[in-house]
């Protein structure tokens, strides 16, 4: 029942009214607008969806200027790789059931299914589900300028399965090319780093000091007397000088003499026998695939003092690489990656140990001298620091590698073949970079046998070598530094020292007939 003096207010009915039809009309407008902003972006984005379109298509269409085919069933996989322009190098797998893809990759990638129009771009991290058998491609292709790339790839299947081609043949992570080297990855600049961050704590397996003896030898430290005894006569320094010598010809390891054994000195290239035990150790903890630098290649390293590789294998142990370009944000992350190494060998007792700098000239990165983070790494206050390390952790790897300790009794031997010299004069007088003149084998026999690793810089001289002679009868470490300009001059010094220890450990041979290393 109304109240008596109610009355209807027509004029905030009417109100109301207007207002729901005001409602409605901006409804259909806001829609109509909408709906025509989402033409003219369609019509704007055209160009550039086609354009896209082009790009993959040219990427499927593109001819494969490097194939290579990975056995995923087995193992998987890190590659890295160098793309000049216009260049596409693709990897093909085969899978015989519904699969499970991870790849990671520094680049834009194409993902290529058997069958299919459809392909997947992939950049950075992802996991990709396979539902066709048959065989699958991954793409990665240069556009408009040289790129370097980093693929890791894994496959979640047992029924996966590798039918490879009969010119399979490349090593993993390797581009094949007979004339080509390993190029650390360069991470995109758009898209947060994908690189494998490969574990600094890893150890070297030799944990303990060796048994060596220096004690009740005075025979053997005799000879190191006489060695200084000579070095002062012709005029050399003896403070600027460092030695060790084993004596590996009795059954009971070792007898050890030294002069200046524990002081930290440059060692030149020696450093790259530590880097090749550092790599074959992450080989075969599989942080690294197999032959991701090829063996002949360390070999040219040891063998032949090789820069350029001793570069990608230091890259490839620290996980790092030469660019004067890098951020000084990256510095940090960048160094202590770098000095892995040296924890590497001091989580196993080597002391007064700095490996973490590279060897120049590296000509194929036109690097004469070190740049960017290499060079900012050496720059501490008042001084400039480098590479060291002592004799006696040199004489350490030495007996490790003679004794087969070092990474595993093949890694060993393998290193060891690397080291060996070709004492024929007909052969090193004609070889250039032949680490045999100049230094302890030029006046041995010729067929003693002589595994050695040289250094040498125009202010320095270094050489550390297993010396057996031609009747097994002496057997022996001798490493010496000579840490100045007048020992990296002077041609004869080594040679002359080498051979008078040699002489003098025959002596003891002939002495001691019933006592030989094998």
């Amino acid at each position: 029942m109304q109240h008596p003096n109610f009355k209807p207010n027509i004029y905030k009915k009417r109100l109301r009214h207007k207002r729901r039809r005001f409602k409605g009309v901006s409804l259909v407008l806001g829609s109509l607008i909408i709906g025509i902003s989402g033409v003219l972006l369609v019509v704007n984005l055209l160009p550039s969806l086609k354009s896209s379109d082009r790009q993959v298509a040219g990427n499927q269409n593109s001819v494969c200027t490097q194939e290579d085919f990975l056995d995923l069933v087995q193992s998987s996989y890190l590659k890295y790789g160098y793309l000049k322009k216009s260049e596409s190098h693709c990897f093909k797998f085969q899978v015989t059931a519904n699969s499970s893809l991870k790849l990671n990759t520094s680049i834009k990638t194409i993902l290529k299914a058997p069958n299919s129009t459809r392909d997947v771009v992939i950049h950075g991290e992802r996991k990709q589900n396979l539902t066709q058998p048959g065989e699958y491609t991954i793409i990665l292709s240069a556009q408009n300028s040289p790129t370097d790339y980093q693929l890791e790839v894994s496959l979640d299947n047992e029924m996966s399965l590798l039918t490879p081609s009969s010119n399979s043949t490349l090593p993993p992570g390797y581009s094949g090319q007979e004339n080509s080297i390993y190029r650390p990855p360069l991470s995109s600049p758009d898209v947060p780093s994908t690189s494998v961050q490969f574990p600094t704590k890893l150890s070297y397996n030799v944990n303990r000091q060796p048994p060596f003896i220096s004690y009740r030898n005075q025979e053997l430290q005799a000879i190191v007397e006489e060695v200084i005894q000579e070095v002062e006569k012709r005029g050399f320094s003896s403070t600027d000088l460092s030695i060790s010598l084993i004596d590996l010809s009795q059954d009971t390891c070792c007898l050890y003499a030294y002069y200046q054994d524990k002081m930290p000195r440059f060692p030149a290239s020696i450093s790259k026998l530590f880097w090749i035990v550092a790599y074959y150790a992450q080989e075969k903890k599989g942080v690294i695939a197999p032959g991701t630098i090829p063996e002949a290649h360390l070999e040219k390293m040891i063998n032949k003092s090789d820069n350029q590789i001793a570069s990608d294998v230091l890259d490839v142990i620290t996980n790092t690489r030469s660019d004067k370009k890098l951020p000084d944000s990256e510095f940090n992350d960048w160094h202590n990656k770098r000095l892995s190494v040296n924890n590497f060998f001091k989580s196993a007792g080597y002391q007064n140990i700095n490996l973490s700098q590279k060897n120049f000239p590296i000509p194929k990165f036109d690097l004469m001298s070190p740049q960017g983070f290499d060079l900012k790494m050496r720059q501490k206050p008042n001084k400039i620091e480098r590479n060291y390390v002592t004799t006696y952790d040199v004489a350490r790897l030495l007996y490790e590698i003679e004794y087969t300790k070092a990474v595993s009794p093949e890694h060993s031997q393998k290193i060891k073949s690397f080291m060996k010299r070709n004492l024929d004069r007909n052969y090193w007088e004609n070889t250039e970079y032949n680490s045999v003149q100049g230094f302890f084998p030029e006046l041995l026999p010729e067929d003693a046998q002589v595994f050695s690793k040289v250094g040498w810089y125009s202010g320095s001289r270094q050489d550390a070598a297993i010396i057996h002679s031609p009747d097994r009868t002496s057997n022996y470490i001798l490493v010496i530094f000579g840490n100045n300009k007048k020992y990296a001059e002077d041609e004869k010094i080594f040679p002359d020292i080498s051979r008078l220890v040699y002489d003098r450990m025959m002596d003891r041979g002939r002495r001691f007939p019933w006592f030989s290393h094998n």
